[in-house]
């Protein structure tokens, strides 16, 4: 069996899934404590099997995103099907509001997030 260092395997999460270093390595804790990265006790700290460190990682960047720009966008796909209009067909209180309205797990709803679902969505060549 081949073992990686916790320190490696955490510099690894916070690459590869984009976490702050102390998220990737609550997360990479969180998979060893739940049994889906065994890990063991050295000298050196703390070291996590190889393979499995590796298929649980792949696994977690195949995951859909979370938050609430995906479910955002699914829903923009669904009122603008060609791509959001501007600001002045388009007002974005009014948008925000109706979002919240649409799905009540989106309040509190601020500005930079529908922002980035806006971007995301109309940059989305599948809207072209």
């Amino acid at each position: 069996m081949m073992w990686v260092g916790f320190q490696l395997a955490a510099e690894e999460v916070e690459r590869r899934l984009g976490l702050s270093w102390g998220a990737a390595q609550k997360t990479l804790l969180e998979a060893c404590e739940n049994g889906k990265v065994t890990s063991r006790r050295t000298e050196d700290g703390l070291d996590v099997l190889d393979t499995e460190f590796w298929e649980w990682l792949s696994a977690k960047q195949a995951r859909p995103p979370a938050g609430k720009v995906p479910k955002i966008i699914d829903h923009l796909a669904q009122l603008f099907p060609n791509g959001v209009p501007d600001r002045t067909r388009c007002p974005r209180k009014a948008l925000r509001a109706d979002l919240c309205k649409r799905d009540p797990s989106l309040h509190p709803l601020d500005e930079a997030t529908l922002k980035k679902a806006i971007d995301t969505y109309n940059g989305n060549p599948k809207q072209s």
